[in-house]
């Protein structure tokens, strides 16, 4: 099928080029990840709607497993407990529906992952504020926008940005990095200490 083939090229070529160009800062992530656990810290994701379920698939292949048996790592997914989401939501407004839950339950020993594909969702980019506050690592995978945003200098986060504008192949591509991160986490568990 042309149409499918087609596709299939142009995904293929959107992530050899984002891999070679972000390989440093992919590497960097997994290497602060595993930092981080072998600290006593954990693994905190964000995002909104389709990225919102891709937190919540990563955090329970580290609180569950992802191919090999070892214990549960720490990992949660702001924004997952309904009510607090949104009492905050309706409280404080939609833009902190995640920075509020972040401020009382992160520490500097975690780290933070968000993602959004446009790169511009507020209670992303709050949360993002509010880890520059509290000292807390933090990566930020977003897609292309036509509105270039300087978040890494703005909200000291490391931005890893796909090549493309167009949301199911950005998001497919943080589903990857990710899964990676898992296996990269398998990998080297071993060598992990104080869990």
């Amino acid at each position: 099928m042309k149409y499918l083939h087609k596709r299939l090229i142009q995904r293929s070529k959107i992530l050899e080029k984002f891999f070679f160009e972000n390989e440093k800062n992919i590497s960097e992530l997994f290497v602060d990840v595993e930092n981080s656990i072998s600290n006593s810290g954990k693994l905190i994701l964000i995002g909104n709607g389709g990225s919102f379920a891709i937190a919540q698939h990563i955090s329970a292949e580290f609180t569950g497993r992802f191919v090999k048996e070892r214990d549960s790592i720490p990992s949660f997914v702001l924004g997952s407990n309904p009510s607090s989401f949104s009492a905050i939501s309706n409280d404080y407004g939609y833009e902190n529906s995640f920075s509020r839950e972040f401020s009382s339950l992160a520490n500097k020993k975690d780290i933070l992952i968000a993602m959004s594909v446009s790169g511009k969702s507020k209670n992303i980019l709050k949360t993002l504020e509010a880890s520059k506050v509290k000292s807390i690592k933090s990566y930020f995978l977003t897609g292309q926008s036509k509105e270039k945003i300087n978040v890494e200098k703005i909200l000291g986060t490391n931005l890893i940005t796909v090549p493309s504008s167009e949301t199911a192949i950005v998001q497919e591509i943080h589903f990857t990095i990710l899964h990676e991160l898992c296996n990269f986490i398998d990998e080297n568990y071993s060598s992990l200490k104080n869990l």
